[in-house]
C-alpha cells in the first residue's frame, strides 16, 4: 500500500471520528508523492498539528505547513546543528519562554510565524523566520521557495497527476 493512500484512509479516519480534517494536509500528502518526498503518519500528525496551530494563530494554514515542509519535511524529531528543533526548527533559547524541556516546538514557531507575518507581511515572512532580522540572498531564495509552496498548496487545481497512484517503494 502506498504512504499516500495511507495517508488518505487516515484522513478519511479521522474524519469519521469526528474530527476536523485538514484538507491542506491531503494536498501535501499529494505534492510530497509527486515531488517523491518522505511522506507517512508522523508527516500527517505533524501537518494536521501545524495547520491547528496556525488556525488558533490566525495564521494561514498553507502557509504554516508550507514553511513546517520547508524546514523539517514535517518531521517532530529533527533537531539542527545550531539546535533548532520540531517540524519548524524552532531555536529553544529564542522561542521557549520555559526551556526546551517544557516547549511545544509547533506552537513556539507557528506563534513567532505570526509575529513576522504582521510585521514583514508574506513572503518576508518565511525571509526572516530562516535567517533573523537580516534577509540574506541565500534566505530571499529560501522564502521563494516557501512561498511557491503555499501557491501550490492554496491553488484551486485539483491534486497532482499521478499522486494516488505512485508506488511507495521506488
Amino acid at each position: 500500500m502506498t504512504s499516500f493512500i495511507c495517508s488518505l484512509a487516515l484522513f478519511l479516519a479521522a474524519s469519521e471520528r469526528g474530527a476536523a480534517p485538514i484538507p491542506i494536509c491531503l494536498k501535501m500528502a499529494a505534492i510530497a508523492r509527486v515531488a517523491r518526498g518522505a511522506w507517512g503518519h508522523e508527516q500527517l500528525v505533524q501537518c494536521h498539528r501545524v495547520a491547528g496551530a496556525a488556525i488558533r494563530h490566525r495564521v494561514r494554514p498553507a502557509a504554516a505547513v508550507a514553511l513546517a515542509w520547508a524546514e523539517s519535511r514535517l518531521r517532530d524529531g529533527d533537531v539542527s546543528r545550531a539546535g533548532a528543533r520540531g517540524a519548524l526548527q524552532v531555536i529553544p533559547k529564542y522561542h521557549c519562554k520555559r526551556g526546551a524541556d517544557d516547549c511545544d516546538f509547533v506552537e513556539a514557531g507557528v506563534r513567532a510565524l505570526a509575529r513576522l507575518i504582521r510585521q514583514h507581511g508574506i513572503p518576508q515572512a518565511f525571509c526572516h523566520y530562516a535567517s533573523g532580522n537580516h534577509c540574506s540572498p541565500r534566505a530571499n531564495r529560501y522564502a521563494r521557495g516557501v512561498f511557491g509552496l503555499l501557491q501550490r498548496l492554496e491553488s484551486t487545481s485539483s491534486l497532482p497527476t499521478g499522486a494516488l497512484y505512485r508506488d511507495s517503494v521506488d
